[in-house]
């Protein structure tokens, strides 16, 4: 795992933290530095907390890795791409 990798990891186990009932699935595309983070459920996007703190995330990422591109998306494009690892963090109420 490079430091880009490490640092956005990090920031989604503390916001599984914070969200407790929510999944995350993580993902890097290494050719072109792609970081793709799935949201289960898709109706945290309606959350304006959640939002705010997805656009931390996402901005503290790209002032820290300018040459990497991260996003939240919502579930079910990361099962139709081929050839990558998965991180799966769930928090503790996700059912």
């Amino acid at each position: 795992m490079n430091k880009a990798q490490d640092y956005l990891k990090g920031r989604l186990i503390e916001l599984v933290e914070k969200f407790k009932d929510i999944r995350l699935e993580y993902s890097f595309e290494e050719e072109y530095n792609d970081h793709i983070v799935e949201v289960t459920p898709s109706v945290m996007f309606e959350d304006n907390e959640f939002n705010d703190h997805e656009m931390e995330i996402i901005k503290d990422f790209y002032d820290k890795f300018p040459d990497h591109t991260a996003m939240f998306t919502y579930s079910g494009l990361l099962k139709d791409m081929e050839g990558i690892d998965i991180i799966v963090i769930r928090g503790i109420l996700y059912k």
